[in-house]
């Protein structure tokens, strides 16, 4: 087991993928939170999803132990 100490790790997939993505990661590290995109509402900006899909990811790291973060992403496009 890790210590409290270390950072939670958030795994961001590509767009057409989901958290399922990052199963063994998650698997290895029980301090992280692969996430899933949210539907997109009609007529809404970009920067109003990107400020829905930070609360989702916040609300879920919320229920870790306090750490610093460290963001990892994976792109399946150009």
């Amino acid at each position: 087991m890790l210590p409290e100490n270390n950072p939670t790790l958030v795994f961001l997939p590509g767009i057409g993928a989901n958290h399922r993505l990052f199963k063994n990661q998650t698997a290895v590290f029980p301090n992280s939170y692969a996430a899933d995109w949210i539907d997109t509402l009609p007529d809404e900006m970009l920067e109003q999803y990107a400020v829905r899909l930070a609360d989702n990811i916040r609300t879920e790291l919320e229920k870790l132990p306090p750490a610093p973060i460290i963001v990892c992403g994976v792109s399946l496009g150009e």
